[in-house]
């Protein structure tokens, strides 16, 4: 397990021997001390869980997925891009930093999570050990995966998101009395749910910034419109520009899923037979939430879809909670009212639910340090700096179990754009020239953070 390689002195011999370890359910959190304590630690995060390989496709895969081979100067793998690249990035830079003699003011915690791409239960409790040691708002900073530096308009930028979407999975479970395929009523359970898949399809969330000058992608539009190197018409105001944007997605494709909530049917499955009409069929809609909702919004919206449903085929609609983590959360029953059994459609919220998060202040000294080392690592072409812009993250990370811990979080991971690909699917690959990068990254921004760099004067 990587748990376990975490653990060994080697190779990582000069770190482990100055950093105190815990392991909470798998997860690792090191600590290594600074010399003043009255200076709030940083926080340095990254997850060593991958998404699975398929095994269906693993002779598409040009090199072993979990071999780590170096050729053509990119490390090959599940994981080298996310996020076991970063992770060891993390502890070579401390390395690299100790050989020199670094011994840190302000403590830095490293904290690694187990599980991720599933229930994030390590980040739960390494915010439980975190906020028991530190406190709320403890912590100076924290820096976890998101976004990348990246070319827009003619010009590079790096985005740092300071914020997150939230997040829920609505399960529809359609129950019928069911019966033999001979004699079947007009709409069959799977009918049923397919009418309710498709009244949901028919009424997407619209896009819309509320609190436009507050808002995140507000100032990364304003800061790309006074980028003199921009291809952006910088004519209309901070406001005005957001407001275009929300009403003209299209002008920028990748904001659509920031300004709006999303929604995918993700699971369905029914039936049992093809001799006997399915009593349930059940789909699971993914929804992730844009900043000016709630959760509960999106579950008022999805149920006023559906009570129209329900009553164009005379059920019920029953809404609440589901009773496990399932996926689908079947039922083969249904309930009597008044003495008559009646279909039931039913909305329930699985476990898991992820509030939008709060928002990191893109301005202030702590924005600008981290945005100083930023621009002193990825230097374009030309060697010039990227303008530095705040964004929010479309999906979800372990930092939102540390959002008591600090009022600076930051997902940002510190590659170009085309430095870490394929994540998630065959072939993923980092580049080494990107490795490299995120070491310098993470050192100065260790160094930076101890008051011992000048690494912000640039920013």
């Amino acid at each position: 397990m990587y748990e376990h390689f975490l653990l060994k002195p080697v190779p990582f011999t000069a770190s482990h021997a100055r950093m105190a370890r815990q392991v909470l359910l798998k997860s690792v959190v090191y600590t290594y001390p600074g010399r003043n304590p009255s200076l709030k630690p940083i926080l340095l995060c990254a997850h060593f869980d991958t998404v699975p390989v398929d095994a269906n496709a693993m002779q598409r895969w040009r090199f072993p997925p979990f071999s780590g081979k170096i050729y053509n100067n990119m490390i090959w793998g599940r994981g080298t891009a996310d996020t076991k690249g970063t992770l060891i990035a993390i502890f070579e830079a401390l390395e690299t930093l100790i050989a020199t003699g670094f011994e840190p003011s302000r403590t830095i915690v490293l904290a690694f999570g187990h599980d991720e791409e599933t229930a994030s239960s390590g980040a739960g409790a390494i915010a439980e050990f975190l906020d028991s040691t530190y406190g709320p708002n403890g912590i100076e900073l924290i820096v976890d995966e998101g976004s990348t530096v990246t070319t827009m308009f003619g010009s590079e930028y790096a985005v740092v998101s300071t914020s997150e979407k939230g997040y829920v999975d609505l399960t529809l479970n359609v129950t019928t009395a069911g019966g033999h395929s001979s004699s079947p009523p007009p709409h069959t359970s799977i009918g049923i749910l397919a009418h309710a898949i498709y009244a949901l399809e028919k009424r997407p969330f619209a896009p819309k910034i509320q609190n436009a000058k507050d808002h995140p992608l507000t100032r990364h539009l304003t800061c790309l419109a006074l980028d003199e190197r921009s291809t952006l018409d910088r004519s209309a105001a901070e406001e005005k520009l957001a407001e275009f944007l929300a009403a003209h997605p299209s002008l920028m494709p990748d904001s659509e899923p920031v300004l709006t909530t999303t929604q995918a049917v993700n699971i369905i499955g029914g039936g049992a037979s093809p001799n006997s009409l399915p009593e349930s069929a059940a789909s699971l809609v993914n929804y992730r939430v844009a900043m000016h909702m709630t959760v509960q919004d999106v579950v008022d919206a999805v149920a006023g879809t559906l009570k129209d449903v329900a009553a164009a085929h005379g059920i019920l609609l029953f809404a609440g909670a589901a009773s496990s983590s399932s996926a689908l959360s079947f039922s083969s029953t249904y309930r009597s009212y008044g003495g008559a059994a009646v279909g039931e459609l039913a909305l329930l919220t699985n476990p898991g639910v992820i509030h939008p998060a709060p928002v990191t202040p893109s301005t202030g000294p702590v924005w600008d340090q981290l945005a100083g080392v930023v621009r002193a690592v990825f230097r374009g072409p030309d060697g010039r700096p990227p303008f530095v812009v705040p964004a929010v993250l479309v999906g979800n990370t372990d930092t939102n179990n540390y959002l008591s811990l600090s009022r600076h979080i930051f997902r940002f991971s510190p590659m170009r754009t085309d430095g870490g690909e394929n994540l998630h699917t065959v072939d993923e690959h980092l580049r080494v020239s990107s490795f490299v990068e995120a070491i310098e990254f993470y050192q100065l921004l260790v160094l930076e953070f101890d008051g011992t760099s000048a690494a912000a004067a640039d920013s």
